[in-house]
Formats: C-alpha cells, structure tokens, sequence
C-alpha cells in the first residue's frame, strides 16, 4: 500500500543572501510562485501547500491559488516550519513529507521518486539529492553545499567552503567525487520530528546547515545522485542565470 506523501513549501521572508527570497521576481513573478506551480505538476504528492511565517506571504501564495499554513516566526530552518506543519491533526494521516525548498523552481520530480525509492531499499531515515559539481569556481562557492557520501549512498558529511571547514580541508576539484546538494527533503515522520526537536549544534549554528543537526542526533541520509540539476536560487546572480533558464525552456505562468 502506497503511504501518503505531504509536501510542504517553507518559506520565510527573511534570508542573508537574497533579501526577501521567496518574493524575488523572476520574470515579473514572485520566486515562491515559480516554485509552486512547477511541484503542482508533480504527481508524487497527496497534498501540497506552502508554510510561511508572514502574512505577506501568505496573502500573495493565496492570490495565486496556493494552500498556505502560518507558521511560527521562531523557527529556524525549513525543516523546524515543515514540522509544525506536519504536526497539525490534519496532516498526521501523512507517514511521508517531502520539504520542497522554496529556491527550486525547477525541482525534477524524478529525483523525488528516486528518492522514495531508495529509502525504502536502503531503510534511511531521511532522503536528499545531490549532483556532480559542474567546474570548479561551483565547487569553491560558500553558497553551494557540498557533500561527502559512502560508497553506499549515505551523507557522512555536509559543508559549505572546502578550504576553511575541516570536511573540505585538503580535497581538490574532482568532477566525479564532489557533490552539490539539492535542497529538497523527503522525511520518513518520525525521522522529521526527532530532527525538529533536536537541540541546535555549534555545526549547524558556524555553518548555516540545518542537516547537520539530523547527522548529529544519528539519523541516516542518503543521496540520490542526478546527472544534472538547474540549481537553486540562491544569490542575485542565481536569479538572473534562472531566469535566462526560465525564458529559454518557454516557461509561463
């Protein structure tokens, strides 16, 4: 029997890098708008929605058809949002939650189903993606989290600077050993709530990876490697790469 699969969309006003992320116009439309109508598409979901803590946000998602849940203005990390969200009484009949991050507009719904696939082989609690690096200037953005694998498939480690975190220290570019991740989560539910209720670590705080706290607490991930990926929106450049990606595919909302 299938299990039922959620699928949540956190996001938050606030963000370092790209100010206001999920209301970022690409091509004139908010990025959180992109994100949506490409994982309506998909198929995989029983039930899909958007977790906000802003009101602004929510307001907007809703005048484009979206399902939108507020949320707490105290978490802090998608995974913390997605779990208040599951946690509600009409979504606990969901034994699976995929967390689709709001800076993937082009999010592939195969690496989705690979995923689910592989946690049911492989009995991790926690699936992600990850795809090779294309050059090296990628591999040394601070912006780009990196990964490390076993040679069955599991996260030993995540990091963003392969010169300044003891993870990346002394490895070299290498297209066919480095990994960029993707930042989508499928989470079995009891995998999620211990990861949301799991105290923050000194990692996790000096590097911005909410991953690390779920490794720390000793929950398996395991990575799904796809040939290629369209990246997330991350930074300005980001953006304007996205949206050359987007007018080239003929994308319309």
């Amino acid at each position: 029997m299938k299990e039922k699969v959620l699928g949540v969309i956190p996001a938050r006003l606030k963000s370092s890098r790209l100010p206001q992320k999920p209301l970022f116009p690409l091509l004139g439309k908010p990025l959180v708008r992109w994100v949506w109508n490409n994982a309506l598409q998909m198929d995989i979901f029983d039930e899909l929605l958007i977790a906000t803590d802003s009101l602004n946000i929510a307001k907007i998602c809703e005048q484009f058809g979206a399902c939108v849940e507020l949320t707490s203005k105290l978490h802090r990390s998608g995974t913390d949002r997605v779990a208040e969200v599951a946690g509600k009484k009409k979504y606990r009949n969901y034994r699976m939650v995929i967390n689709i991050q709001g800076d993937l507009p082009l999010l592939e719904e195969s690496c989705l189903e690979d995923i689910l696939i592989q946690m049911k082989v492989q009995s991790w609690d926690i699936g992600t993606c990850a795809t090779p690096f294309r050059n090296a200037a990628e591999w040394q953005d601070p912006s780009k989290v990196k990964l490390k694998l076993t040679s069955d498939g599991q996260v030993e480690c995540f990091f963003r600077s392969p010169c300044s975190s003891v993870e990346g220290s002394g490895k070299r570019f290498n297209k066919d050993q480095n990994f960029r991740h993707i930042g989508t989560y499928v989470y079995t539910r009891d995998a999620l709530f211990k990861w949301a209720s799991a105290p923050l670590g000194s990692s996790e705080e000096l590097q911005d990876l909410e991953q690390l706290r779920a490794l720390g607490v000793g929950l398996t991930i395991g990575a799904v490697i796809v040939p290629k990926d369209e990246g997330s929106v991350d930074t300005m450049v980001d953006a304007r790469r996205m949206e050359k990606k987007l007018m080239k595919l003929k994308y319309s909302l």
